[in-house]
């Protein structure tokens, strides 16, 4: 794991930074803003000692997992820097593979980007099946993995009932065309 358990984690700066790391998630920005201190200056607008805001932005900054996939040594040098992130992104990374995860990939592929079901079941093999191997902490990876078992169980009943759907309309299919004849 990348965060030793020897370190004294903030559970302040954790709470937080999982609260709000969807601030300035490039899905959601609007024309001029600035993702790399809108978590900064969100928390020193609410009060927050400039401090615990500018440990926050760059934890809240780093969570992304494409932006991990990129550049692998800046998450590392971040860890070493603010612990907590491998907390927040085993976090993320969990409520990606749980159920409220899996209804988002629906929710949001139909209604944000218009994708098919079959398409939103893609992203199981892209994305949350490899989510159990970019894991920090030791808690985090057997979540994942208790996690991603239930993945696969659903992918695989997910396969069957397309298979079978896909044989009903085959036999329908050729029902109707011997009634034709």
């Amino acid at each position: 794991a990348d965060a030793p358990s020897s370190i004294t984690l903030d559970p302040t700066t954790i709470t937080l930074s999982a609260l709000l790391h969807d601030v300035g998630d490039r899905k959601y920005l609007q024309k001029g803003d600035d993702p790399s201190i809108m978590v900064r200056d969100l928390l020193l607008g609410f009060g927050a000692e400039q401090a615990l805001a500018e440990k926050v932005q760059p934890i809240c900054s780093g969570v992304s997992c494409s932006s991990e996939i990129k550049d692998r040594s800046h998450v590392r040098r971040l860890i070493a820097q603010h612990p907590e992130l491998a907390v927040v992104q085993d976090a993320d990374r969990l409520d990606a593979i749980g159920a409220v995860g899996v209804g988002r990939v629906f929710t949001y592929g139909g209604a944000v980007v218009g994708r098919a079901m079959e398409d939103s079941m893609a992203i199981f093999k892209m994305k949350l099946f490899e989510l159990e191997g970019i894991m920090k902490t030791e808690p985090g990876m057997q979540m994942a993995k208790e996690r991603t078992a239930i993945l696969r169980t659903f992918r695989k009943w997910w396969d069957e009932e397309v298979k079978m759907a896909d044989v009903g309309a085959s036999i329908l299919s050729s029902g109707a065309q011997s009634n034709s004849d």
